[in-house]
């Protein structure tokens, strides 16, 4: 999938409870192509940044996914399949590939396809909502 544009999203920030066990993303996507998703994060086991993709919300529907993090700071990276992207030119450069990927950032990514640039965003107290118009 290209990367053509950027496109504007919301990051809602919702307080729940005061003890975090994992961060909890909604993601409302209202627009007419389906969405993937790569985030980055503290992986709360190992404690180093992570980068994890992809996940998947069709159009016009909603999902939600919980990564294994304690912190309330993640980055994330989207392309919709009208050849959009959710990034950041001045974000931090992660690589990715096309299929499934999990790995460290130290670490790097071997079977990497290609570098991009993820968005900063914040949850409050573990849960963030992303809206896709």
């Amino acid at each position: 999938m290209q990367t053509l544009t950027k496109i504007s999203t919301a990051v809602t920030l919702c307080a729940v409870s005061l003890q975090v066990s994992a961060l909890d993303i909604t993601i409302n996507n209202d627009s007419t192509a389906e969405a993937a998703f790569a985030f980055s994060y503290v992986d709360k086991d190992s404690g180093k940044w992570v980068v994890d993709g992809w996940y998947n919300v069709g159009a016009q529907s909603s999902g939600s996914l919980s990564v294994n993090s304690d912190n309330d700071v993640y980055y994330l990276y989207a392309e919709l399949e009208n050849g959009k992207a959710i990034s950041d030119p001045q974000g931090i450069k992660l690589p990715i590939a096309d299929g499934s990927f999990f790995y460290a950032q130290s670490d790097g990514l071997k079977q990497a396809t290609r570098n991009v640039s993820f968005v900063r965003a914040s949850a409050s107290q573990g849960k963030a909502q992303i809206n896709i118009k």
